[in-house]
């Protein structure tokens, strides 16, 4: 008789594993959008610091399938990247969740300063410490990436949609 072949288990890693946070999914996005980013702003222009304009501006110019695409992708693969990986990666690497979320938000802020400038960059530090921090203490990819396609999307295609269709 003949021995039946070992199984192979698929084991999906804790990082990856959402919980169930529907709720602090629909919430997570709303503190960035109404909250931090408008309190950012406003102390990036009491500095002097160029806020998100020049950026909105560029992406505005972008046809919407351009934007739409680049905002989902964007919340996919840089919270995967940057947050699933990277900072899960460098926690276990370091032994310290502190230091892997300073430096995977420092990536990927940084990542963003072509394109963006300076302050959006410092804007991004504070929203990737958020984010970081909601992954450290709840380990929801999916709500981090709602999080991420809902604050991008209202700004650089819910938004100006309705500001168009109000003119």
């Amino acid at each position: 008789m003949m021995d039946a072949p070992p199984r192979i288990r698929f084991r999906v890693p804790r990082a990856y594993r959402p919980t169930p946070n529907l709720p602090v999914s629909e919430i997570l996005p709303a503190f960035p959008m109404y909250v931090v980013i408008p309190s950012l702003t406003l102390a990036l222009h009491a500095a002097g610091i160029a806020g998100f304009e020049a950026g909105m501006a560029n992406a505005l110019a972008s046809p919407i399938g351009i934007r739409i695409l680049a905002v989902v992708t964007a919340g996919v693969v840089e919270d995967t990247l940057f947050i699933g990986y990277a900072f899960t990666r460098l926690a276990r690497l370091t032994g310290s969740r502190w230091l892997a979320g300073a430096l995977s938000v420092t990536a990927s802020a940084l990542l963003h300063l072509p394109y963006w400038g300076v302050g959006p960059v410092l804007a991004y530090l504070v929203t990737g410490a958020i984010a970081v921090g909601f992954f450290a203490w709840r380990r929801d990819q999916l709500a981090n990436i709602i999080g991420h396609v809902t604050v991008d999307g209202m700004g650089l295609v819910v938004m100006p949609w309705l500001a168009r269709a109000q003119s």
